[in-house]
């Protein structure tokens, strides 16, 4: 659902450039009328601005995709590794984020710990060790999705000030 929502956000973003182009070069065609117009025709900023937004919409769509593609494929290629799942949560006023501690079944050692995005009601496995399916992007190592008897958890590649998939030593 957040790749829907982010792709189109994404498309919103160039429709708003398109638009500030066609300003640059007929303002009538998105309906200003003629005193509004000699404000935007032929004014630069208009058409820069313009391919800016185009150009940063479809930066996040082609983002958005690219993600989310990737993760299905590694489901559809990968083996699973059996391991087992400890799900933490950290809650704050803005949002609530959850993070996967996985560990192999026969080690008390925790191997990954991942931000995930759920696509159930998780919160009652918090602070219990489950059983889980982990499948590995065999390009960086670490966990693509991890499925649980509940659902799927999908590990989420971008973190804003550490890596989101941690190998713990």
């Amino acid at each position: 659902m957040r790749v829907l929502f982010a792709e189109f956000v994404s498309a919103w973003i160039a429709l708003l450039g398109i638009a500030a182009a066609l300003a640059y070069f007929e303002p009538a065609w998105l309906g200003m009328p003629e005193d509004q117009s000699k404000l935007y025709k032929g004014k630069v900023i208009w058409l820069l601005a313009g391919l800016f937004f185009v150009a940063l919409g479809l930066t996040f769509i082609v983002v958005a995709f690219r993600r989310s593609r990737r993760s299905l494929w590694v489901v559809a290629n990968a083996s699973p590794v059996e391991m087992l799942l400890t799900l933490e949560i950290n809650e704050d006023s803005d949002s609530t984020t959850y993070y996967a501690q996985l560990r192999d079944l026969h080690s008390a050692k925790a191997r990954w710990r991942a931000w995930v995005d759920p696509t159930f009601k998780a919160r009652s496995m918090v602070g219990l060790e489950v059983p889980a399916q982990v499948f590995i992007d065999p390009t960086s190592g670490a966990p693509a999705a991890i499925k649980v008897e509940q659902g799927m958890l999908w590990a989420n590649p971008y973190a804003s000030s550490q890596p989101s998939h941690r190998q713990v030593n």
